[in-house]
């Protein structure tokens, strides 16, 4: 879906490079929600279901990350002025 919308809105350079600052920040939230959720404990303290179990959390992040970035591949309704960047594809000249 980031590869789609990188594509789609490849003629908006200031959309992209937002794009791109969000997206770092939010790996960087992920990474830190899951160190929340699982802190470091000593070896064995989770057992052995912890890669399982950090993966099904990961996932669930993951699920809502792709449909908060969804919004951007349907165009907006047209006469919102509160859709943003939504389906500016291109810089008006």
């Amino acid at each position: 879906m980031y590869q789609q919308i990188l594509k789609q809105y490849g003629k908006n350079p200031l959309f992209i490079k937002n794009l791109k600052v969000a997206q770092r920040i939010w790996v960087q939230l992920r990474d830190a929600q899951l160190a929340m959720k699982f802190p470091e404990r000593g070896n064995g303290y989770y057992g052995s279901v912890l890669p399982m179990c950090q993966a099904i959390y990961l996932k669930a992040l993951t699920e809502r990350r792709v449909a908060e970035l969804d919004v951007w591949l349907v165009k907006g309704e047209e006469g919102d002025v509160c859709n943003g960047t939504i389906g500016e594809y291109e810089v008006e000249k």
